[in-house]
């Protein structure tokens, strides 16, 4: 009887470490596969861009008129773009070509009216797109000019 409480003795030993030990290798593989999913879930999704809106001047400068696109994300407030786009003749609303020959100059095809190319040089450029930021801060004063943007600053307006 002795002989089998102390062989019950050492099977019980010898099986609890056993249980120990396969808890041990239970957890490590849990948390192995815990570690593997979380690795293979997939991302998160990115919120859905902000979508740009345009907004279109009309301003004449020179003899011309010119029709200036701003872009702006309405949700972040952000003029985020602005071209000044073609001239146009403004007696036909038609864009003007650019003629070389002796001097250039830009010609409408609908009426032949010529302009000095000096009419759309960069400095009459800037002050179209200074004057249409100007204009639209002055309708918007919520929005703001993105970092960067590759374009003449507008002052703005001073707080009432």
């Amino acid at each position: 009887m002795v002989l089998f409480l102390i062989l019950f003795a050492v099977l019980s030993a010898a099986f609890a470490a056993e249980a120990a030990r396969l808890t041990d290798e239970l957890r490590l593989a849990r948390l192995a596969l815990a570690e593997s999913e979380r690795r293979l879930a997939p991302a998160p999704t990115p919120p859905p861009p902000t979508p740009v809106r345009a907004f279109e001047c009309r301003r004449e400068h020179s003899g011309l008129l010119w029709f200036p696109i701003l872009t702006a994300k309405d949700e972040e407030k952000l003029i985020v773009g602005v071209s000044s786009g073609l001239p146009h003749c403004l007696r036909c609303v038609r864009p003007l070509r650019l003629r070389s020959g002796r001097t250039e100059a830009w010609v409408c095809s609908a009426c032949a009216a010529r302009h000095p190319a000096e009419a759309a040089d960069l400095k009459a450029t800037d002050e179209v797109l200074t004057g249409c930021l100007s204009d639209f801060f002055a309708r918007h004063p919520a929005y703001r000019p993105a970092p960067g943007l590759s374009a003449p600053k507008a002052a703005r307006p001073a707080a009432a």
